[in-house]
This record gives structure tokens, C-alpha cells and sequence, in this order.
């Protein structure tokens, strides 16, 4: 990221700074917003069953693994991390609920934190 960047990255605790600033530099604001838009449209519907989605583990713990890569690339590891639990919880015996519940929480936070890069990089570029 460049030095004249005013985003304050360390305002949040979602998001892992030093990994979204050095895959800002190795890709760039116009590559970074791209990925920005593409998780945000993906956790549009992350996680958006009923709570009957619970009995489906084996689908929800394959939805949970999609997200955990590409949140945790981008710098999301609170976001990532509860999906790696969801997922384990689903491939294992524990009740899912809670973590389902964890992870619309997390999910819902991510999206936010998105509009605010996004809105302020469009700010500073």
C-alpha cells in the first residue's frame, strides 16, 4: 500500500493489517478491490440457511472450508477462524448451532469492515 494511504488499518480488529497491506502491495488497489467485491458477494449469501442447515453438516462444513482461504488470504482471521471451527464442528459430532451462529456474527462484521476499505480506499485513490 502506498505511504500517502490514509486507511487506517490498525482501527480494526477484524482485519490482520500486515497481511491485507503486503497483498496490497503485491496486487494493487484495482486487484484488491476486485477481491474485496468477491468476498463481499459471497458472504451476501454465507451462511444464509435456516437453522434446519444444522442437519446438513457435510454442506455447511463444505461452505464454511470455501470461505476459510479467501478470508484469511485477504487479512480476515477472526472471520476465517470461525469458519475453520464451524467446519471442524461439522465434521465432527459437536453441535453446530453455536458455531453457525458464530459464523453469521463473523460474517456480518467482515461485511462491514469490507464497505469500509473499500469506501475509503475509493477515498484516497
Amino acid at each position: 500500500m502506498p505511504a500517502d494511504r490514509t486507511l487506517d488499518l490498525a482501527a480494526s480488529p477484524l482485519l490482520d493489517p500486515d497481511v491485507y497491506r503486503d497483498l496490497w502491495a503485491l496486487l494493487g488497489a484495482d486487484q484488491m478491490d476486485r477481491l474485496l467485491v468477491r468476498l463481499e458477494r459471497q458472504l451476501a449469501t454465507a451462511f444464509a440457511q435456516d437453522d434446519a442447515a444444522v442437519a446438513n453438516r457435510s454442506d455447511l462444513a463444505r461452505e464454511a472450508h470455501s470461505l476459510v482461504s479467501q478470508a484469511g488470504m485477504l487479512g480476515f482471521l477472526e472471520f476465517a477462524e470461525t469458519c475453520r471451527e464451524l467446519e471442524a464442528v461439522c465434521l465432527g459430532e459437536d453441535d453446530a448451532a453455536r458455531w453457525l451462529d458464530e459464523a453469521r456474527l463473523a460474517r456480518d462484521r467482515a461485511v462491514k469492515e469490507i464497505g469500509r476499505l473499500r469506501g475509503a480506499s475509493k477515498s484516497v485513490t
